[in-house]
C-alpha cells in the first residue's frame, strides 16, 4: 500500500489522522533532525497499521514534510 503523509515534526503528541483517498496526517514529537522524525514516523504507521516497522519505508520527501510512503501487508483499513 502506498500513502502520502504531511509530517508534523516536533508536535506535542503523536498521532495519525486519516484524510482520505490515501492521505494521512502525522504529528510525530521527535525533532526533525538527523532522520529522528522520519524514524517516529515509520514507527507510528508501524503501530497504526498493525505491521513491523521493516515493512514502512519513506520512498520520496525524506527530506520533505511531504512524504510517499510504502506500507507491506497493510490493508486498506487501519486497525
Amino acid at each position: 500500500m502506498r500513502i502520502i503523509a504531511s509530517v508534523i515534526a516536533r508536535a506535542r503528541t503523536s498521532s495519525v489522522e486519516d484524510c482520505g483517498n490515501g492521505m494521512y496526517k502525522i504529528r510525530v514529537s521527535a525533532p526533525p533532525e538527523h532522520g529522528k522524525a522520519n524514524r517516529a514516523v515509520c514507527k507510528i504507521l508501524a503501530a497504526y497499521f498493525n505491521v513491523p516497522v521493516r515493512n514502512v519505508r519513506i520512498v520520496v520527501g525524506a527530506t520533505a514534510r511531504k512524504k510517499m510512503i510504502d506500507i507491506d501487508g497493510a490493508d486498506h483499513v487501519a486497525t
